[in-house]
């Protein structure tokens, strides 16, 4: 995914939203505002390092491979258990692997995307972040950010406290919360989940990475 964005992408993308100048922008998460994999791969080096005490360096080492391969091949459902599974590691330990996982601190913080970078000084606009995933993580995420004093005047709704996307309520909370339309809202997501979010609440959609299809 994170290949398919080249600098011309990010300049596009800031451009556009730019141009468009909306009252108020919401914004995906992961993939859109952060890279995901960028978490990911730190906590998964935490991960071998703590386990490298419990199970040896081999194994430690080996989890931390399946755990980078489940990433990457998209199939993140049960990807702990997975990786454990397949590095016959005592499935208990998926307990302490969730908890690196959703309290991980980052030593090399995560940056923001240079498209948004680019465009939050030239807009006045209201901004949310919507983002799905668990709230723990998905926080953790933010405070991990190196430039977080940007998202100071920014509202987060943790999707999963109401209804995940494509459930568009996430939107309406917001809209309600600003007193501006819907329709005068533009969206900016990574994925068909945001897509299908934007559309159901009647909101512009702006797809952050190539090849999703931006409906009105």
């Amino acid at each position: 995914m994170r290949t398919a964005v080249s600098s011309h992408f990010e300049r596009q993308l800031a451009n556009q939203i730019i141009a468009l100048s909306p009252p108020a922008l919401i914004i995906d998460l992961d993939n859109t505002l952060i890279w995901e994999e960028d978490y990911f791969s730190s906590a998964a080096a935490e991960i071998e390092l703590v386990f490298q005490s419990l199970v040896g360096r081999v194994s430690a080492r080996a989890l931390r491979e399946e755990l980078q391969q489940g990433y990457h091949s998209g199939n993140k459902k049960n990807l702990f258990q997975t990786a454990l599974e397949k590095t016959r590691i005592d499935e208990s330990r998926i307990d302490l692997i969730l908890k690196i996982f959703r309290h991980h601190k980052m030593p090399v913080k995560l940056e923001l995307r240079p498209w948004f970078q680019e465009a939050i000084p030239l807009l006045s606009a209201k901004m949310g972040i919507l983002t799905n995933g668990s709230p723990t993580v998905q926080e953790n995420k933010i405070q991990n950010l190196r430039e977080l004093s940007l998202l100071s005047e920014i509202d987060i709704v943790y999707a999963n406290n109401l209804k995940a996307k494509p459930h568009p309520i996430g939107v309406f909370h917001l809209a309600k919360k600003w007193s501006i339309p819907v329709k005068d809202i533009v969206f900016v997501g990574d994925s068909l989940v945001d897509r299908i979010c934007a559309d159901s609440a009647g909101c512009q959609f702006i797809p952050a990475i190539p090849g999703i299809v931006a409906h009105n």
